[in-house]
């Protein structure tokens, strides 16, 4: 009998531990979405892309009082997320060079959990408001990347193509 209640003890204890999710501590980005919305005039006017990610040690995120040096302005690592902006020409996409903001920064993600592990989805609205002056319209794309506080930086996603009417 205490065999049994020792036996039926350590399966319990066995079954009742909580299993952590485990990722690498550099961040992992995929492609989920990229959808553009038109003002009254059919002129867009937001573009909205959605990438999940994890990461394994749970900082990815800044502050907005995060501008102390790496995070200084100015610096490569200000903004944690970028997003290289291409145009389709000719049957190939070539990258732009828009005067537009290619750098974001993403909000900083509480973790209150014993397990640092983080994984969610991340929403930006990309600026293309300078889009215009490359191009009235046009099929796009980009390639993104973030950065997390420990300076590692995640792989680069290419997003699907996205025709916008900027004028």
């Amino acid at each position: 009998m205490y065999r049994q209640i020792a036996v039926l003890l350590i399966l319990i204890l066995l079954f009742s531990c909580k299993k952590y999710e485990q990722f690498p501590d550099e961040p992992v980005i995929k492609f989920k979405s990229l959808i553009s919305y038109p003002n009254q005039s059919g002129v867009d006017s937001a573009l909205v892309l959605t990438i999940t990610f994890t990461d394994g040690d749970g900082d990815l995120g800044l502050r907005s009082e995060d501008i102390q040096p790496p995070f200084n302005p100015g610096s490569e690592y200000y903004y944690n997320l970028y997003a290289t902006y291409f145009i389709l020409q000719n049957g190939d996409f070539v990258p732009l060079p828009v005067s537009a903001v290619n750098g974001y920064r993403i909000p900083y993600i509480e973790n209150n959990s014993s397990n640092k592990a983080i994984s969610g989805e991340i929403i930006i609205n990309l600026e293309i408001t300078g889009l215009n002056v490359v191009a009235p319209e046009g099929t796009f794309r980009f390639e993104v990347y973030v950065y997390d506080r420990a300076l590692h930086r995640s792989n680069v996603i290419t997003t699907d193509p996205v025709y916008l009417k900027n004028q």
